[in-house]
């Protein structure tokens, strides 16, 4: 019968020697780095459901306990392989080294000359597992100021338009925008203009400055776009090896000469 409840998962228990109950469980309150999931780890209850007390905490999710004849517990466990591959490789590279070195593929002459970049590609890898916390704290700092970024946009677009709104309001337009963009529509073509239309018109905004906002907003956003493209051909030229195989179009590499003589132009 069932003796747990809650908006938790209790699972796959297995009675100790004196009688309580070992199982997995979502009680940790963390989720799954990687998809989102509830995490599960070991906790032990009475035979009752009482005295419910986690034992382990683990990101990624411990199940499966089994009691052995001495009493110890085995479970299997799916832990942060990234970090655990940092952390137990003897010689301290990571992932990508590590399966370069093991195939040899470090041992072509292409992959050599990149080698330095792999191995600081490792290192701003194994910076982040290191230092989660302060990671974290800059990475929400940034989504914050973000957000309010995206909050002033609205704000002085809708004061272009000749209305005044307040930080409500802002809100408001935010979050149907951002609902707009979940409806799996490419670009949201149609759907970011009727929601925006929607929400002026709930707010007494308007229909006619709902479209005229959405229209504002996209050229901003192909403005923004134009920007990180051209900055992603400059830093592609910047960074790109000149050692082109035999077999390269003689087009691709005049436009690679074009683009180095742009770019490097003091």
């Amino acid at each position: 019968k069932q003796i747990t409840d809650g908006p938790y998962h209790h699972v796959q228990p297995a009675y100790l020697p004196d009688g309580r109950i070992i199982l997995c469980t979502s009680h940790l309150g963390l989720r799954d780095e990687y998809h989102g999931f509830p995490s599960m780890g070991l906790a032990v209850m009475n035979a009752d459901a009482s005295d419910l007390h986690v034992i382990g905490f683990n990101l990624g999710s411990d199940r499966d306990p089994s009691v052995l004849d001495d009493g110890r517990i085995v479970f299997s466990r799916v832990d942060l392989f990234y970090s655990r591959l940092i952390r137990d490789n003897s010689d301290g590279h990571g992932f990508f080294i590590f399966i370069l070195k093991t195939t040899r593929l470090d041992k072509i002459k292409f992959i050599k000359r990149k080698e330095e970049n792999f191995e600081k590609m490792e290192k701003i890898i194994a910076q982040f597992f290191n230092n989660k916390t302060a990671t974290f704290a800059k990475a929400f700092i940034l989504a914050f100021a973000e957000i309010l970024l995206y909050l002033i946009t609205i704000w002085v677009i809708v004061l272009s338009l000749g209305k005044t709104i307040d930080l409500t309001h802002s809100a408001a337009i935010f979050f149907i925008s951002t609902l707009a963009n979940f409806i799996p529509i490419p670009g949201s073509l149609g759907s970011f203009e009727a929601s925006l239309t929607f929400i002026f018109n709930l707010l007494n905004l308007g229909k006619s400055d709902g479209f005229a906002f959405s229209l504002i907003f996209r050229l901003i956003n192909i403005v923004l776009v134009l920007c990180g493209f051209l900055s992603l051909i400059y830093f592609s030229v910047k960074t790109l090896s000149r050692d082109f195989s035999i077999e390269t179009p003689k087009q691709l590499l005049k436009i690679h000469k074009f683009l180095l003589k742009v770019f490097n132009k003091k």
